[in-house]
Parts: structure tokens; sequence; C-alpha cells
């Protein structure tokens, strides 16, 4: 099987302590040739999943629980699940902290086997300038690779149109306050143009959050809307940054 496809990203919570749901564009390209998926990660692997359908939605079930317990999946942890072919995921996780995620339990013998088959190989930074999950989840949220264009040229920030749409968020005079890992908050104006193409993008007090945060180029960051305390034209945003420099270390492949 062949696929022109990059990966998926998830935050850890509760609810996908057993199960975890997939995004609807991998199930489209996925349906009717998927029953097993097989995950991999810097602890090795692999962990084979079974894939379960439950009201027309696609979900790593049985399987799934035996891999958040290896890898100390907790809420607020950060997942990218990175196509390598061959329905097969390498997984790489952060923690709420911002770094690769940290493991205090022994690796399982069958991972221990298979870590020297593995060989680590640096990440080219483009599998994903920008994740976004469906409005489906319970705190939407997209996620940018902080680029030389978004730092130093245009300092300011596009937000997936998609994301916008879905979120009610497309339409001029916004404001957006960002609420960093620190939970020091940022007002930060929004603009919202048409032509030539309809875009929403994070203005004036974006660059204080990032210089704050000490970002660099290479780094990305995840935007969660947090629904329940948004308003007519005060939208907030809980942001965790990652650092881009850790992402080459995580990833193996065959």
């Amino acid at each position: 099987m062949s696929l022109t496809l990059s990966g998926f990203s998830r935050i850890m919570i509760d609810d996908y302590k057993y199960k975890m749901p997939l995004p609807n564009g991998l199930e489209k390209r996925l349906r009717g040739l998927m029953e097993n998926v097989t995950l991999r990660s810097k602890k090795g692997g692999p962990w084979r999943v079974k894939v379960k359908t439950t009201k027309g939605r696609f979900f790593l079930e049985t399987g799934w629980r035996a891999f958040g317990k290896e890898h100390e999946l907790v809420h607020g942890d950060f997942m990218f699940f990175r196509y390598e072919g061959n329905l097969v995921f390498n997984v790489t996780i952060y923690s709420c902290s911002g770094g690769l995620k940290v493991y205090h339990s022994t690796p399982s013998l069958e991972t221990k086997q298979s870590d020297n088959e593995n060989a680590i190989v640096a990440f080219d930074g483009q599998a994903f300038p920008c994740a976004i999950v469906t409005p489906s989840d319970p705190r939407p949220y997209f996620v940018k690779e902080i680029t030389a264009d978004i730092l130093i040229k245009k300092r300011c920030m596009d937000i997936p149109i998609s994301f916008t749409e879905t979120n009610g968020l497309n339409f001029n005079g916004w404001t957006a306050v960002l609420r960093d890992q620190h939970k020091k908050t940022y007002m930060v104006k929004t603009k919202f143009t048409k032509l030539p193409l309809t875009r929403v993008k994070f203005t004036k007090g974006l660059m204080e959050c990032l210089l704050a945060n000490e970002v660099k180029v290479g780094d990305f960051c995840v935007m969660e809307l947090d629904v329940a305390s948004n308003g007519r034209e005060k939208f907030t945003f809980d942001v965790t940054f990652k650092d881009g420099s850790d992402r080459g270390k995580a990833l193996a492949t065959d």
C-alpha cells in the first residue's frame, strides 16, 4: 500500500486512556485498508494496535492501553505520529514542560530487543509545519512550526484557515489571549483578510510572547483553544512551546 501522508498529532487527555480517535483525514485515506497499525518510538517497539470502528469513527483500541502504560502517558503529553509506510507510525512524545518525554519505567523485553534494530535519523523539519485536529476534540488545537518568517521577517503567525472556520474565528477584530506554560498571559491582536485568500493571523503582541519564552526558529508551538473561557471578541489559547532541536533524537526508522 502506498500513501502520501506525513502524520498527525494528539494531545493526551483522560478520554484517550483506553482508546484514541484517529483524525478524519486519516480515516478517509485508510478506510477499508486498516485493521491493525504498528507503533514505534524511541523506546523501540513494535507495539501492534488494533483499529476499531465506533459510530463511523476509527479508534486505536486493543494494544493502545499497553502502549500508553509503557510510555507513561499522562494528561497534557503531546504526541506526533509520523507515518513511515505500511501502516507503521513512529511516535514522538513531549511532556507538558515542552521537552522530550523522560521515562522512569524499565523497558519491556520486546522493546529492549528492538532497540538495536532502529537507527536514529535527523528530522527534516517538513513533516508537520502545521497540524490541526477536528472540532469534535474537547479542546481544539493546532500546531505550528516557528519559521524565520514568523520570528524575524513578518513577525506574525497565520492560523490554519480550517481551524478558524470550524471554530467560528473567521471575522475581524477579535483578540487572542495567549496563556503560556508559566500561566502568564499576552494580549494579541488578530487580522482578518478575504483577498486574495481568506486568512486570519496573530499580529501585535505575538512577538512579546515568543521572545519571553525564548522561542527560536525550528521550535514549534501547540495552540490549544480554551472553549470554556471564550467570549464574543476574546478567545483564550493555552500555548505550549516545544524545543525543535530535540526532534531528530526521538525519531527512528527501519
